[in-house]
């Protein structure tokens, strides 16, 4: 299997209450947690969890990304990918129409400014036949998430965006 490969994840906007064995309770439902580091900020809590392969780390995001522990507070989890010494956040944008590249660009980065986000890039990633995949890299996580926030589950060209952070390390 080729996805038995330990992957991190971000979950941000954990509430205050969660504690260490709890979470690692309700991550252990998706697969095997290798490391959990939970911490405390101002804005709440945070924590990186490594899973013991990417499948696992799919699942957990696909459940509980928007998933409301508490009344009004929505988790947000991203899946962090490896590679290079600093975090780069992206968004990946999915469903998008394919052959327009240009107008789908200007589009984006129009909604961004809409958004009051910093400096962004849109890059196209996949063109299938009917449908396109975009990542827009964004200067900082705060930025990436309201980039999510305001991109996902909103249509486009009468299509359904999916939008997802992604983190790249």
């Amino acid at each position: 299997n080729g996805n038995e490969v330990p992957t991190k994840v971000l979950l941000m906007n954990i509430p205050l209450a969660v504690q260490d064995g709890d979470l690692r309770s309700v991550l252990s439902f998706y697969g095997a947690v290798n490391e959990l580091h939970l911490s405390q900020s101002q804005g709440g809590k945070m924590a990186y969890v490594t899973f013991a392969d990417e499948t696992a780390a799919r699942s957990a995001r696909e459940m509980l990304h928007k998933f409301e522990l508490v009344a009004g507070q929505k988790l947000d989890v991203s899946i962090v990918k490896e590679g290079t010494n600093e975090y780069s956040p992206e968004v990946k944008l999915s469903n998008l129409p394919a052959g327009q590249d240009a107008a789908v660009e200007a589009d984006v980065k129009n909604e961004c400014i809409k958004a009051m986000l910093g400096d962004v890039s849109v890059d196209k990633l996949r063109d299938e036949v009917h449908r396109a995949e975009f990542m827009l890299r964004c200067a900082s996580v705060s930025d990436a998430l309201r980039a999510e926030k305001a991109m996902d589950g909103r249509f486009y060209r009468g299509r359904l965006v999916s939008a997802q952070v992604e983190l790249s390390k």
